[in-house]
């Protein structure tokens, strides 16, 4: 005799990790087994999957879908997804809904994983300036987290600064106007 499915009130058949396929496939998606009786996923519209799901489904692709396109950058390198957030309400509770249409989940330390400390949403402003590949630009004592605004601030044009950065210039007269 087949063992059945582990969870409440199935009587299917054991699939895998106690599970019938059924619920075997919620546990992959989801990171629960059970059926959350309050919707589909935790924030389902009728137009279909919200902004929240759609980031939450990114985020869980780029970090365990070995085949996926950001996997080499992302879970190849250790960033992970804390338990907790494999549940996408669990991930809704402690983000909330995005402030609006132009905000993406985003994380603050870019060598951690996606944790309720470490994640926010963000704009893309804020998203290309948290990169590895990002500098801080240190003009006359202050930092500026990027060279658009580093030239906002003392009035050049930030293609004036980058250029005489890679021309080997160094210092403020990189920066000044001539």
């Amino acid at each position: 005799m087949t063992a059945a499915c582990s969870v409440a009130d199935c009587s299917r058949a054991h699939y895998a990790k106690g599970f019938c396929s059924k619920h075997y496939a919620r546990h992959l998606r989801h990171g629960i087994a059970e059926v959350d009786n309050r919707t589909s996923h935790g924030n389902s519209r009728r137009s279909g999957k919200t902004p929240e799901y759609v980031a939450w489904l990114a985020m869980k692709d780029r970090c365990s879908a070995t085949e996926g396109r950001d996997f080499e950058t992302y879970g190849a390198r250790g960033i992970g997804i804390c338990e907790r957030w494999l549940s996408f309400d669990l991930f809704l509770e402690d983000m909330g809904p995005k402030p609006s249409p132009e905000h993406s989940l985003g994380r603050e330390n870019n060598n951690l994983g996606y944790l309720k400390g470490n994640c926010r949403w963000e704009t893309s402003e804020q998203q290309n300036q948290n990169t590895r590949r990002s500098m801080i630009w240190i003009i006359n004592g202050e930092k500026y987290a990027s060279c658009r605004a580093a030239a906002i601030a003392i009035g050049v044009d930030n293609r004036t600064i980058r250029k005489r950065v890679k021309a080997g210039v160094e210092g403020y007269s990189a920066i000044k106007r001539y």
